[in-house]
């Protein structure tokens, strides 16, 4: 019969917690949802629509992480590319403007 790591006291096979002191005997499996696929369509809206990626998120990131993740990631690049573009346009505008003078 197996023993407790944490008191030492008896326990049976099959027991999941040790009664007497209250400790975990086997480690618990956390499973993710079974439609958790995080497939790139939530990338792609989280692009195109980046508020709704950033929303979906924020409201899946303990449910849903790998779909949560992917959301973020396409709200994310598309954030950092439209700044990058709104800088080279800025650039190029003030290289336009200032040449005129």
């Amino acid at each position: 019969m197996p023993y407790c790591t944490n008191c030492g006291s008896e326990v049976n096979e099959n027991q999941d917690i040790c009664l007497k002191c209250g400790r975990m005997l086997r480690p618990t499996k956390t499973l993710l949802p079974e439609d958790d696929s995080g497939t790139t369509g939530w990338l792609v809206l989280g692009f195109f629509v980046p508020l709704a990626g950033l929303i979906i998120y924020f409201l899946w990131k303990d449910e849903r992480p790998l779909s949560a993740k992917a959301a973020g990631k396409g709200a994310l690049i598309n954030v950092i590319i439209s700044g990058a573009i709104a800088i080279f346009v800025f650039i190029y505008f003030m290289i336009i403007v200032l040449s005129q003078l």
